[in-house]
């Protein structure tokens, strides 16, 4: 996937029939491209606007080219350049005040990289944490990303679009809070609903004026988008032209309350497109709720065991656990969502039994 011009070679060179090319991850995203374009007689969004679906600061100035709301932003090579861009632009201080700015790598996923900073002297420190090193896919920042700081609420959507129709599978709310002297600890990714489905509906209106705007008209998207409290409106965080990741779990967590999951819609989209068409724009009348709890280590060391494992699997909600760390692994503090131990999944016909879950689980 670093370099999808070798691999399209490689391919071409392999005495193989290719029968489908499906995207898996963030790194793979340029790759698929360039193989559905190679390749042809395939799905494919084209290698056009490849790098803005994979690249956070052209992805941005799509969004903002396009005429809907957009992060504030800027690509700096060098501190001079951020600060700059911070003091003028965000009104970023040299102490601490309300004007905060966001700092993280152009390429990569999660929170890895991703900083807050409430002052000029903590982002030049969180700006050399950035510059130079290696993202979660090995690749070097050769220039950080400044962004605004946006206050509200996260959402996730995730869609999946054939031959540019787009349909929503499903919308998730992040609950992140600060937790071990860092800002974005994932508590939990739930599943959303309102009740008159209004925010819903504005959300998936967004994001499907976004992927209009980045090219994509075929394959799954996993869009995070801020609901901004200031204006009462959405903003991209960032679209991944990818599957949801998480390893997976979202299936088992979407299909009970749904009826389908964007895994099982990737498949119609392939080998059923009728079922795909058949599909509202957003899922309607979702049963119940689930959510992915994730587990945080409040101390560094090696893990001894999980001695509540017995009594979270009688929780009425439980469904099913990821346990990344294994008893006598190095287990580093939990302060973004790669450093997460693992996470609970938890599905029930009623919502409050998922609440009241949630709660014991982190009280444990």
């Amino acid at each position: 996937a670093a370099n999808p011009g070798e691999t399209v070679a490689a391919l071409k060179a392999l005495p193989v029939h290719l029968l489908g090319i499906l995207v898996g991850c963030e790194s793979g995203v340029e790759c698929h491209d360039a193989l559905t374009t190679a390749f042809g007689g395939f799905p494919s969004n084209g290698i056009e606007k490849s790098l803005t679906r994979r690249d956070k600061h052209p992805m941005g100035e799509a969004v903002r080219a396009a005429g809907l709301r957009a992060v504030k932003q800027k690509l700096c090579g060098s501190w001079a350049d951020a600060r700059a861009f911070c003091g003028d632009e965000l009104k970023v201080q040299a102490g601490e005040t309300g004007a905060w700015c966001v700092l993280k790598p152009c390429k990569s996923a999660g929170t890895d990289g991703v900083f807050i900073a409430k002052s000029l002297t903590e982002a030049e420190d969180k700006f050399g944490e950035i510059v130079g090193k290696e993202n979660v896919f090995g690749e070097t920042n050769a220039a950080v990303l400044v962004q605004e700081f946006m206050k509200g609420t996260e959402f996730v959507v995730d869609s999946v679009s054939v031959e540019g129709t787009h349909k929503c599978v499903a919308i998730w709310v992040y609950d992140k809070r600060p937790c071990n002297g860092a800002q974005f600890v994932y508590y939990s990714m739930d599943l959303y609903t309102s009740a008159d489905g209004k925010r819903e509906d504005a959300l998936v209106k967004y994001v499907h004026g976004v992927l209009d705007a980045l090219g994509v008209r075929h394959g799954p998207s996993h869009a995070e988008v801020m609901w901004l409290d200031a204006c009462d409106e959405p903003c991209l965080v960032e679209v991944g032209c990818r599957p949801h990741g998480g390893e997976g779990t979202f299936v088992d967590m979407a299909q009970p309350c749904i009826g389908y999951s964007q895994l099982s819609v990737m498949l119609d989209a392939v080998e059923k497109p009728y079922r795909f068409h058949r599909l509202p724009t957003r899922p309607q009348g979702i049963t119940g709720g689930s959510s992915e709890v994730c587990l945080i280590a409040h101390q560094a060391g090696v893990l001894a065991g999980y001695p509540a494992a017995p009594k979270v699997r009688e929780l009425k909600s439980y469904l099913c656990e990821e346990l990344k760390a294994k008893v006598g692994d190095a287990v580093p503090l939990t302060v973004d969502f790669l450093t997460t131990p693992g996470s609970i999944m938890l599905v029930d016909d009623d919502a409050a039994q998922i609440e009241a879950d949630k709660d014991e689980i982190h009280e444990l």
